[in-house]
């Protein structure tokens, strides 16, 4: 409802500040890894983007049983938000042409959400139940998608890629401990 959402915007600006920080540390490593064009762009999509539907829920709700998933639900707000606007940016093809535009189903659909929340409209039943049951999908269509992929990857070609262990020293160590201090301040 509206007053949970505004007593959780905390949880808003610190998603916000928390892509910032990566976009920035993507940005550097990737200088610093001397990539360019698409590569550059796929490496920034890579260093700011994580699976936090898979391992972030998971985690979060199993550390705050009572307010994880309202925790979750806030800052996905802004997980998807940046996902399908920068997200979707970095990981298209320069080649393509044309204006980026970031208005697409999931940010209208957030949007929606948003106004949903504040005005205190609820969605029927029937529809909210049909929402519930096709959103249900996601993983297991998503686990069998990644699986087919993995299956079709050359493995050997990206362990040689240094630029993907700076992907991993940045979000496992890197950035964990510069954010974990920064909130310290807050």
């Amino acid at each position: 409802d509206r007053q949970t959402f505004f007593s959780s915007l905390s949880i808003l600006g610190i998603a916000a500040v928390m892509y910032v920080c990566l976009l920035i540390l993507g940005t550097l490593s990737g200088k610093v890894f001397r990539l360019q064009g698409e590569h550059l762009q796929l490496y920034r999509a890579m260093t700011v983007f994580g699976n936090v539907g898979f391992m972030g829920i998971p985690i979060v709700v199993s550390i705050y049983p009572e307010k994880g998933m309202l925790y979750m639900a806030v800052f996905t707000i802004i997980d998807q938000l940046m996902l399908w606007t920068l997200g979707v940016k970095l990981t298209s093809s320069e080649k393509e042409g044309g204006a980026f535009n970031p208005i697409n189903p999931v940010t209208v659909a957030i949007i929606l959400a948003l106004i949903c929340v504040l005005t205190g409209i609820r969605i029927p039943l029937v529809l909210n139940t049909a929402l519930q049951k096709m959103g249900a999908t996601a993983t297991p269509l998503a686990m069998i998608y990644l699986g087919g992929v993995f299956a079709c990857i050359d493995v050997l070609s990206f362990i040689r890629k240094p630029d993907y262990y700076g992907i991993t020293l940045i979000k496992m160590l890197v950035f964990p401990v510069l954010f974990y201090i920064l909130l310290g301040f807050v």
